[in-house]
């Protein structure tokens, strides 16, 4: 009886193994969606530049998006911790974001970062309609895909605080 069970045992970890390699093993690139079918393709840009003073951090977005469009202005660590951030709406080709700054960030290497995608903060109903729900309308050399949506970002040079 000891025997047998041994031999199950085996095989049953033969078995997990082998599934385990085949669902590996698969050529399952992640697709990105492509534009709607008669939907104008928006060719975005944008720059993100801060200012930092004694006690504030200022970043500014000099971009094309379209009004309305939520978007997520950061301030993060070299390692990538979020030290701040806050959700705005795009309101003429320049908008800016002001911080005020942590004394415990001071010597900190930071990035400020500004983030649009479907899943920032509410978008709005004429930009979801452009851009597309997963904002697959939009392309640009600030545009990245990750595994469900564009994301539209740019950066900063690095700043020491």
């Amino acid at each position: 009886m000891r025997r047998n069970a041994k031999r199950y045992i085996i095989a049953a970890y033969i078995l997990a193994c082998i599934m385990m390699f085949a669902g590996c093993s698969g050529n399952a690139a992640l697709a990105q969606k492509e534009p709607q079918e008669g939907s104008t393709v928006y060719q975005l840009e944008g720059k993100c530049t801060a200012q930092v003073s004694e006690d504030q951090i200022v970043i500014y977005l000099h971009s094309n998006l379209l009004e309305g469009t939520a978007v997520n202005f950061c301030i993060d660590t070299y390692d990538g911790v979020e030290l701040v951030s806050k959700v705005y709406a795009v309101s003429g080709e320049t908008i800016s974001a002001t911080f005020d700054l942590d004394p415990s960030w001071k010597g900190k290497l930071v990035y400020a970062s500004v983030v649009a995608a479907p899943s920032v903060g509410k978008q709005a109903e004429n930009v979801t309609e452009a851009y597309g729900r997963y904002f697959q309308n939009i392309q640009g050399d600030c545009v990245i895909w990750n595994k469900s949506e564009n994301i539209f970002m740019v950066q900063s040079d690095k700043i020491t605080l």
